[in-house]
């Protein structure tokens, strides 16, 4: 049926699901077209002698029209450079957008050519400092340059599609402030250029308004132009516990509180009405400009300005029907799109306010907010509909009330009730849209980002309002370097801050796995058809129900009451693709499960903060979609970063019962985090030496190193590594951690090294470990590396491959085949590896005798 007052609502999710549909079923372009032909002739025919068919075919027409699209905007095939992944060559191009620049680096993306680019990232020596850039600028620099590489998890963030989307190819560093060098002459877009000048002299001011201020210097930034790059990651986590994070991120909420502070000054001032649209409309996509053009500001600039154009012709603008209209628009030029969360969550926040919240306002708050205006003048109570005309009488009786009893006189009476009523109105009409937009974005909330948060519908009442009202401020307060402003602005986010604080001290932090398809598709229904219920006017009874479908599945999402994706009576050893460092899965045939080391990135420049934890960014997203959602018990081998500094984050996302530790130094701040996260999750820490046992389900776990005499140094070392064999039936696991060449020939000499079936590698494949009298005693079937795609270390060393080849063993390298996996009955062993490019497993199976 046609919506008559949201007439492009139906061609918009039309048009969205022929995009859907082109990428699952792969439709040729000839059969496109002629499917587009036809339904054009039907609808002119319909349009003439069959009325009724006329609107089915014009959204037929939108459905083949968005596939079409999207075959047309189908990626093409990645440009090519004429470099090894690692080598080191000289770059030539145009800086192609802002450059974040802090003490120690530079980030910027490089155009080589059209539509061409590098993602750079410079870093200075001790005492450099790094050189000044701007975009427009022409320059070489000489870089070590490879391809970026998505994690080969099942999962995974895929990090080179979105460096493709910014037309990034390439992954270049380089080291030293004197590899980069500026060339005479200008490139790029002048008004961009003079936009983006404009960002650099409002990011320069922000610094000097706030240079005693850290956390006001670091967040005003992210605030009002989008630079994330000086968010410290605590924060930003309390910011997503909390479900604030929005609020901190430049989007539509930036440019409606910048524009419409805007407006309302201008309304204030008398601008007539045609200038006063004109210049917010200028001043919403210069906005949009100094955020430079990021996706989510810009959706918001074309919806705003389309609200404007409504506003111009002096037509009410309908939240879903200004919705249909900007994703049209942004649809027919980018089709993919939809596929991005962002866009998404954008769009189903908004949504949920045309389809859910205000519908739901006008029925229940909104009359009763609307009927206080005035409230001492009776005559209005005849312009207002019954509802509210009641209420008016009564409100009136209690300030008569007040007036006798308290001796308030009545003005002041129905003034202060008026006022008291319309902030408590208020504040429920915010915390019902911040209810409904929570629902709406429950199912991607826990697809992206595995979380809910229960005090979000709080937090945002608090936390929002202040944010939104620093905006304005800062802004303000950075145009005129006014440090009167600025204060007020810094006030506002101390505001906000200790807000999130407090909520995130009190929020549970629910992580949840990935829930069934099933699932996600009942709680879009539900949703679905609550929606469908609002937008229609049906009986209050079918939205109650409708509504408590919708919370019913959203319940089971939370709870997610279903067993994890392990399989029974075997044991599984799954070696996770965390790049240069450890990760292993280990899943006993009771169905526990165990986790060995936590990944991370050797950082030996301690000026640089990893941007990425990979314990929550690279192994978490593959447990949960594995279902898991606690883990027995977590191992760390040792205390170094490749091994250990992803467990904080895996102990607090999985709450562990118990922590193993190996030999561990007297000070070390990753022991001092990993005892931070467990003490704030109860788990207890357990330190195991060698001849320490535990078993389940059949399954035996022995430590057999380090020794019970091992006395650690004040550094962590390799050979402080927790070794452990796991034998289940036939069949014995090595898991030596980083162990050496000492650790090694202890092994053999205590016999502990002998039919071994899975080893897994020590070191990564250095030539430090896994000896030849090692795999004498031990030969193994089957050697698994842990390693990273062209690291720097050399790992795994040619000499070690020969060793393993030499001792028969069938090599297992997660930088070549992904994710790893090997179960075994007792009797049998399965082997799959992960394969990026059929996007599935590959399975073989062996015997014992094999």
């Amino acid at each position: 049926m046609r919506s008559v007052s949201e007439p492009l609502l139906l061609p918009a999710l039309t048009f969205a699901a022929g995009i859907y549909f082109q990428t699952v079923l792969k439709a040729e372009l000839a059969i496109l077209a002629t499917a587009f032909l036809a339904l054009a002739l039907l609808w002119i025919l319909a349009s003439f002698r069959y009325k009724h068919l006329q609107w089915p075919c014009a959204i037929a027409l939108f459905l083949v029209a968005g596939a079409a699209t999207t075959l047309l905007h189908e990626n093409k095939a990645d440009p090519s450079l004429d470099a090894n992944p690692g080598e080191v060559v000289m770059l030539v191009g145009c800086v192609a957008g802002p450059v974040a620049t802090d003490k120690v680096q530079s980030r910027f993306l490089l155009e080589l050519e059209p539509q061409v680019r590098a993602r750079v990232t410079l870093t200075v020596r001790e005492g450099e400092v790094p050189p000044i850039l701007h975009y427009g600028d022409k320059i070489e620099v000489e870089a070590k340059v490879r391809k970026p590489r998505n994690f080969q998890n099942p999962g995974a963030f895929d990090y080179a599609g979105y460096l493709r989307r910014d037309d990034a190819f390439w992954l270049a560093s380089s080291r030293g402030a004197e590899k980069i060098h500026k060339m005479p002459g200008q490139c790029g877009s002048g008004v961009r250029r003079a936009v983006l000048h404009l960002r650099d002299e409002l990011s320069r001011r922000i610094s000097v308004l706030y240079k005693d201020d850290e956390y006001a210097a670091r967040l005003m930034p992210a605030l009002l132009v989008g630079d994330n790059s000086g968010l410290d990651r605590s924060w930003t986590r309390d910011f997503r516990r909390t479900g604030t994070y929005h609020a901190i991120v430049i989007s539509g909420l930036h440019i409606t509180v910048v524009a419409g502070t805007a407006l309302l000054f201008m309304r204030w001032l008398g601008v007539p009405l045609t200038s006063m649209l004109a210049a917010g409309a200028l001043l919403a996509w210069t906005y949009a400009g100094v955020a430079d053009w990021q996706v989510p500001v810009v959706r918001s600039a074309f919806g705003f300005s389309l609200f404007l154009l409504a506003r111009w012709f002096f037509r009410k603008g309908r939240i879903l029907n200004l919705l249909a209209a900007t994703a049209l628009v942004l649809l027919a030029f980018d089709p993919y799109a939809l596929f991005d969360p962002s866009f998404q969550l954008t769009f189903l926040s908004v949504a949920a306010i045309g389809a859910l919240a205000s519908p739901l306002t006008d029925r229940t708050f909104g009359p009763l907010r609307s009927a206080l205006g005035d409230l001492d003048d009776s005559k209005r109570d005849l312009l207002t509909e019954p509802r509210g005309a009641q209420f008016r009488l009564e409100m009136r009786l209690v300030a008569e009330t007040m007036n006798v009893c308290l001796r308030i006189p009545l003005k002041l009476a129905t003034a202060v009730l008026s006022s008291c009523l319309r902030f408590v109105f208020w504040i429920c009409e915010m915390a019902l849209l911040s209810a409904c937009v929570q629902l709406a974005l429950l199912v991607p909330s826990i697809a992206y980002f595995h979380q809910v948060s229960i005090t979000g519908i709080l937090a945002n009442l608090t936390v929002v309002p202040a944010l939104s009202a620093a905006v304005p401020v800062g802004l303000l307060a950075a145009v005129t370097n006014s440090g009167m402003l600025a204060a007020v602005a810094s006030l506002l986010l101390g505001i906000a801050r200790t807000s999130t604080l407090f909520w995130a001290s009190i929020e549970p932090g629910l992580r949840v796995p990935d829930a069934l398809p099933l699932l996600n598709a009942g709680a879009l229904a539900a949703a679905s058809i609550a929606g469908a219920c609002l937008i229609l006017r049906l009986r209050t009874r079918w939205v109650v129900i409708s509504g408590a479908i919708a919370i019913g599945f959203a319940l089971v999402l939370i709870l997610h009451p279903f067993q994890p994706d392990m399989a029974v009576r075997s044991l599984e050893l799954t070696a996770i693709d965390v790049g240069q460092g450890d990760s292993l899965l280990v899943g006993l045939p009771d169905g526990k499960t165990m986790l060995i080391d936590g990944g991370g990135f050797p950082v030996f420049d301690r000026r640089i903060q990893p941007r990425l934890d990979i314990g929550e960014d690279v192994v978490s997203p593959y447990l949960w979609r594995r279902g898991i959602k606690h883990l027995d018990i977590v191992a760390i081998t040792h205390m170094h970063d490749d091994h250990a500094a992803g467990m904080p984050a895996i102990i607090r996302n999985f709450r562990p019962s118990e922590v193993w530790t190996g030999a561990v130094p007297e000070a070390s701040p990753l022991l001092d985090a990993v005892r931070a996260a467990a003490n704030e999750t109860g788990a207890k820490l357990v330190g195991l030496r060698s001849g320490d046992q535990r078993s389940g389900g059949g399954a035996s776990i022995t430590a057999l190193s380090p020794a019970g005499a091992y006395v650690p140094s004040k550094a962590a070392r390799n050979d402080d590594s927790l070794v452990l064999l796991i034998s289940f039936g036939r069949h014995r696991f090595l898991l030596t951690g980083d162990a050496e060449r000492r650790v090694e020939s202890d092994l053999v000499s205590r016999g502990l090294a002998t039919e071994i079936d899975v080893l897994k590698t020590g070191h990564h494949g250095s030539r430090t470990s896994t000896n030849t009298e090692f795999l004498n005693a031990a030969r193994p079937l089957f050697a698994l590396i842990s390693v990273g795609e062209g690291n720097t270390y050399g790992h795994p060393y040619p000499d070690v491959i020969d060793r393993l080849n030499g001792a028969g063993a069938r090599i297992l390298r997660t930088d070549q085949n992904g994710l790893v996996q090997i179960r075994s009955n007792g009797r049998a062993i399965t082997i799959e590896r992960f394969s990026d490019s059929a996007g599935q497993a590959k399975a073989a199976v062996f015997d014992k005798g094999f």
